[in-house]
C-alpha cells in the first residue's frame, strides 16, 4: 500500500518545495548584491558568520547546516582574496580560528548596508504581523527537524 499525503502534509510538502525555490532566488539575490564586490553568496555567508567573532571552519559549518568541505574551500578562497585570515585556537591546536581581516571588515560592512537597503525595499509592503509569523513558524520547523 502507498502512503498518501494528508491534506496538511501535502501542504507541507508544497511549503518545503516553495522554500527550496525561494533559497535559488536569494542565493541569486545575494549574488547580485555582493557583485561589486567581486563576492557570491557563499562567500558572503562565510563572512557574515564571522563578522562578529573569529570561528572554526567546523562551527561555521554546522551554523550554517553545510559540509565542513564546502566551508572550507569558501575560506581558502577568501583567505587568498584577502578577505580573512587564520589565527591561533587557544582551545584547539589543530583548529584555526577564522577572523575577518581589515578589508573583509569593511567589505562586509559595505555589503550589509546594501543588504538593509535591499530589504527594506522587499518589505516595504509587507504586513509586519506575516513576517513576524512566518519567522516564527519557520523556527518551529527548524526545531522539529533539529
Amino acid at each position: 500500500m502507498n502512503p498518501k499525503h494528508t491534506f496538511k502534509g501535502k501542504l507541507f510538502t508544497d511549503l518545503v518545495l516553495k522554500i527550496f525555490q525561494l533559497n535559488g532566488t536569494l542565493l541569486d539575490a545575494g549574488d547580485i548584491i555582493t557583485r561589486p564586490f567581486q563576492l557570491t553568496s557563499s562567500k558572503w555567508q562565510v563572512l557574515g558568520a564571522i563578522g562578529s567573532e573569529p570561528k572554526t571552519v567546523a562551527r561555521i559549518a554546522k551554523e550554517m547546516g553545510l559540509a565542513r568541505q564546502s566551508v572550507q574551500r569558501t575560506t581558502n578562497l577568501l583567505m587568498s582574496a584577502g578577505f580573512c585570515e587564520l589565527s591561533q585556537n587557544p582551545h584547539h591546536a589543530r583548529s584555526g580560528l577564522l577572523g575577518l581581516t581589515q578589508k573583509g571588515r569593511d567589505t562586509l560592512f559595505k555589503i550589509e548596508r546594501s543588504q538593509i537597503k535591499w530589504a527594506n525595499a522587499i518589505s516595504k509592503n509587507t504586513d509586519e504581523k506575516i513576517l513576524k509569523s512566518t519567522l516564527a513558524f519557520l523556527g518551529k520547523i527548524q526545531t522539529a527537524l533539529e
